[in-house]
């Protein structure tokens, strides 16, 4: 079955989203990659009110599933500085969607 994704310009309403599906790849995904207080560090810089200030980068896209949060991404100017997709979703083209 094919997952339906829907993307939009994130806004303020959408940072507890947004640093949910962050949160959640970088423990999940990202654990066996780092020691577990980088992975704390890391996720401590994507708390909602840090998300909040994320959003006046100039585009930020949340891609959302069935009215749930799947993953999110931030441009600023041509560089892309961020994307993060939930982990029951990774590999299934939503990154690329957003890209």
């Amino acid at each position: 079955m094919e997952t339906q994704i829907e993307v939009n310009t994130a806004n303020r309403e959408h940072a507890d989203g947004i640093s949910k599906v962050i949160c959640e790849a970088i423990r999940r995904l990202n654990a066996k990659d780092y020691p577990l207080a980088e992975i704390d560090r890391l996720v401590g810089d994507f708390t909602t009110s840090r998300n909040l200030e994320f959003l006046e980068l100039p585009l930020t896209l949340i891609a959302m599933s069935g009215g749930e949060f799947v993953g999110t991404g931030s441009l600023q100017g041509s560089e892309l500085k961020s994307v993060f997709i939930s982990p029951d979703l990774h590999r299934r083209g939503i990154r690329r969607i957003l890209v």
